[in-house]
C-alpha cells in the first residue's frame, strides 16, 4: 500500500469508526423500543429457556401470533433448554430436556465444538439437531438423540411483524446489494470477495455493506455498515446471497430466508439442496462465482422477476416461518411433534410442498 493509499485508508477508518458508534447507538435504541413496546404473554405451561437470547429476538424472529410455550429468563425455571451452536454454562443444567441446535458449516465447527463432560448427557435428556449426517463429529457418540434437520433459523432482518407488513406497501427503488463482513479467512470468503469485485466493476447499481476493514476499503461500491437489515431488504429489488460454505450439502444460512421474509428477491450461491426446500421461482440460482456468470446475472436484474417475491411477501414469510423458523422448531420440539424441517423427509421427496 502506497503512502497516499495508507493516508486515505486511515482517514476512512476514522470516519467509519465514528459512524459505527452512531450505528450501534441507533440499533441499541431500536432494540430497547422493540422490547418496551411489544408485550409477550403466554398461558402455556411449557417453560422454555433459550441460552444467550432475550425477548427482543422473539419479537423480531417470530412470525406467528401465538406460541404454545412460554419463554423464561433463567434456566432453573425452565423444563426445556435450548442451546444455539454453543453449549455454555452446562454446569447449571441438570434434569432438563436439552436441545442443541448447531447452525454453522463444518468449516467453522472447530470454533464452536468443545469438551462437554459425560455427566451432562447422563443428567439431562439431550437432543442434537443439525444438517450433518450424524452427531459423531462433535459429540463422539454421547448418550443423546440426533435429528438431522435445519436447526431452526432465527432471522437477522430485525423487523417486527408491524414493520414487515409495512414493507408490502413500499417501493423498491434500488437494484441489488449484498451485506457481509466475511471477506477473508476461509476459501469461501475469499471467493465471495472476488465475485463482489467483479460484479461491482460490471454493474454500477450494485452496493456492498459490511464492517469497515482493508477488504471492504478496496471495494469502490462499499456503502458502509448496515444498521437494520430490514431497511436494506425493504428498499432493494435483489439481494446477493453467497454462502461461505457453498459446497456443503444442506448447509443453508439465514440469509436467503431473511431476504424472502422481507420481500427481496435472492440471488443465491450455495448448496443445490436449496431446490429441495424452496420453489425455484423464489430465487435466482448462481451456479458459480466465475466471471462468465456476471453478464447473465446483469441481464436478469433488468427484469421484473423480483415482483414474484415482493408481491407475495406475506405468504412466503408465513411458509418459511412454519417450515424453518426457530420458534416453530421450538414449538414442535416441546410438543413432541415431528419437525417440518426434517432433512430426511425432504430427501424423500416432500420438498417444499405444504
Amino acid at each position: 500500500m502506497q503512502i497516499w493509499q495508507w493516508l486515505r485508508y486511515r482517514c476512512k477508518k476514522q470516519l467509519y469508526q465514528r459512524r459505527t458508534k452512531l450505528s450501534e447507538a441507533r440499533v441499541k435504541a431500536y432494540n430497547e423500543l422493540v422490547t418496551d413496546t411489544h408485550l409477550y404473554q403466554s398461558n402455556s405451561d411449557k417453560m422454555v429457556y433459550v441460552d444467550n437470547w432475550d425477548l427482543r429476538w422473539f419479537f423480531t424472529s417470530n412470525l406467528s401470533a401465538t406460541r404454545d410455550f412460554k419463554l423464561v429468563k433463567n434456566p432453573e425455571e425452565a423444563e426445556y433448554i435450548f442451546f444455539i451452536t454453543i453449549i455454555r454454562d452446562f454446569q447449571r443444567i441438570k434434569n432438563k430436556k436439552v436441545f442443541f441446535l448447531f447452525q454453522e458449516p463444518k468449516d467453522y465447527s472447530s470454533l464452536y465444538f468443545h469438551a462437554i463432560p459425560d455427566s451432562f448427557f447422563i443428567e439431562n435428556q439431550v437432543t442434537v439437531i443439525s444438517h450433518f449426517e450424524n452427531a459423531d463429529l462433535f459429540l463422539n457418540n454421547k448418550n443423546c438423540k440426533y435429528i438431522r434437520a435445519f436447526a431452526g433459523y432465527h432471522n437477522f432482518h430485525g423487523a417486527t411483524l408491524e414493520i414487515l407488513n409495512k414493507l408490502d406497501e413500499t417501493e423498491r427503488p434500488r437494484e441489488i446489494f449484498s451485506i457481509t463482513s466475511g471477506l477473508r479467512g476461509i476459501p469461501g470468503n475469499l471467493k465471495r470477495k472476488i465475485f463482489i469485485e467483479m460484479l461491482a466493476a460490471k454493474n454500477s447499481n450494485f452496493d456492498y455493506y459490511g464492517r469497515f476493514n482493508k477488504e471492504s476499503f478496496s471495494l469502490k461500491n462499499y456503502k458502509g455498515l448496515c444498521d437494520l437489515k430490514f431497511e436494506l431488504l425493504g428498499s432493494y429489488k435483489y439481494n446477493l446471497v453467497i454462502e461461505n460454505s457453498p459446497q456443503e450439502d444442506w448447509y443453508i444460512s439465514e440469509k436467503i430466508f431473511d431476504a424472502l421474509i422481507c420481500g427481496c428477491f435472492p440471488i443465491y450461491h450455495g448448496t443445490k439442496k436449496i431446490f429441495d426446500i424452496l420453489p425455484n421461482e423464489w430465487f435466482y440460482y448462481l451456479p458459480s462465482l466465475e466471471l462468465a456468470e456476471i453478464e447473465k446475472l446483469n441481464l436478469f436484474l433488468k427484469t421484473d422477476a423480483y415482483k414474484t417475491v415482493a408481491n407475495n411477501r406475506h405468504q412466503i414469510a408465513s411458509f418459511i416461518d412454519k417450515k424453518f423458523g426457530f420458534y416453530s422448531v421450538v414449538e414442535d420440539l416441546v410438543n413432541n411433534r415431528p419437525l417440518q424441517c426434517s432433512i430426511n423427509s425432504m430427501s424423500d421427496g416432500d420438498g417444499y410442498v405444504t
